[in-house]
C-alpha cells in the first residue's frame, strides 16, 4: 500500500476499453509486481461486455476467480445498453445491480470515470462524467490531478468517503516514473506521502494556490511550533490563529515544514516532525 503496510493480495479483473492488455495493461502491472496469474483482463472483445446487463454472469465470473477487485475503466463503456449514463434513474438502477455484485461476493469495485467539461463548478464531487448517482451510490471517491505547484507531481485526493473521518483521507502525493520492463519501457506509480492539497484545489476549479509568502511564512512558523516536539492538533490551531495563519495553508507548509500528523494511542491527532517517533 502506499504507507508501505501489507495490502489484501487476492485476484484481480480488469474490464478495459481504452488500454491495450498486451503492450500497456501487462507491462505495467509487471512493473508493478503483480502476479500475471491472478490478473484477468476483460476487454471489448470478450463475452462480458455488460456489468450492469450480465449481473449474474459478473457475480460468477467473480465467484469462480475468487477476485477481490474488479476495475471497470470506464464505467460508461461497460454500463450496457439498457443504462443511460445521463438519466439519475437509470443509473441509479444500475449503480444498484453492481453493488448487489459487490455485496455477494465481497468484492470491491473501482469504477473509473473521466471529468466533464463543467469547469465552472469548484466541487470535484460534481465534476464526473454521467449521473450523480454513480458518485452517490459509491461509498468513497477519488480524483487523480496534478499538484499545482509541482507539474511533475501528482495528487490522489479523496472526493468523498462514507467509510472514513476526514483526517485518515488525505492525499497522496505521486510521480509516474519510467522504467525497464520485459517488453521495455513502460510506467510505475512512485508514492511520495501525504500532502496538503484537496480534491477542489487539484483539479483547479477553486481555491487557487495561496501566495508564496504567506506559505512560506507558515512553514517556518510551523517548523519552529515542533522544533520542542509534538503538538496536539487543536494547540496547532490554536496558535496558528493567534499567528494569524490560517489553517488551509499551515496544512499546505506541513510538507515545505518536515512536518507530518500522526494518530496518538489515545485516538487524538499530533503535528509532529517528520520521522520522529
Amino acid at each position: 500500500m502506499p504507507d508501505g503496510s501489507q495490502g489484501s493480495q487476492g485476484d484481480v479483473i480488469i474490464m478495459t476499453a481504452e488500454d491495450d492488455p498486451d503492450d500497456t495493461i501487462r507491462p505495467r502491472v509487471e512493473a508493478a509486481g503483480a502476479d500475471l496469474e491472478r490478473v484477468h483482463v476483460i476487454d471489448m472483445d470478450d463475452g462480458l461486455p455488460s456489468v450492469v446487463d450480465a449481473t449474474d454472469e459478473l457475480i460468477a465470473t467473480i465467484a469462480y476467480l475468487r477476485a477481490q477487485l474488479l476495475i471497470v475503466d470506464p464505467f460508461a463503456t461497460f454500463a450496457g445498453t439498457s443504462t443511460r449514463t445521463k438519466n439519475t434513474q437509470s443509473t441509479a438502477q444500475a449503480m444498484s445491480r453492481i453493488k448487489r455484485a459487490a455485496s455477494d461476493t465481497g468484492c470491491a469495485v473501482v469504477l473509473v470515470r473521466h471529468l466533464n467539461k463543467d469547469v465552472k463548478n469548484g466541487r470535484a464531487l460534481y465534476r464526473g462524467t454521467d449521473s450523480i448517482a454513480i458518485i452517490g451510490t459509491a461509498r468513497s471517491g477519488l480524483v487523480a490531478g496534478t499538484d499545482p505547484d509541482d507539474g511533475d507531481r501528482r495528487v490522489l485526493a479523496v472526493t468523498k468517503s462514507n467509510l472514513a473521518p476526514p483526517m485518515q483521507t488525505q492525499s497522496l502525493g505521486y510521480r509516474i516514473a519510467s522504467v525497464e520492463g520485459p517488453a521495455g519501457d513502460t510506467s510505475r506509480v512512485d508514492w511520495l506521502g501525504r500532502v496538503s492539497w484537496d480534491a477542489d484545489e487539484i483539479i483547479g476549479s477553486v481555491n487557487r494556490p495561496v501566495p508564496a509568502p504567506a506559505r512560506e511564512s507558515a512553514t517556518e512558523w510551523l517548523r519552529h511550533l515542533v522544533a520542542e516536539g509534538p503538538v496536539l492538533s487543536a494547540d496547532v490551531e490554536a496558535a496558528a490563529e493567534a499567528a494569524g495563519h490560517s489553517m488551509r495553508t499551515v496544512k499546505r507548509a506541513k510538507d515545505a515544514a518536515g512536518v507530518e500528523s500522526k494518530k496518538r494511542s489515545d485516538g487524538r491527532w499530533q503535528y509532529q516532525r517528520k520521522g520522529a517517533s
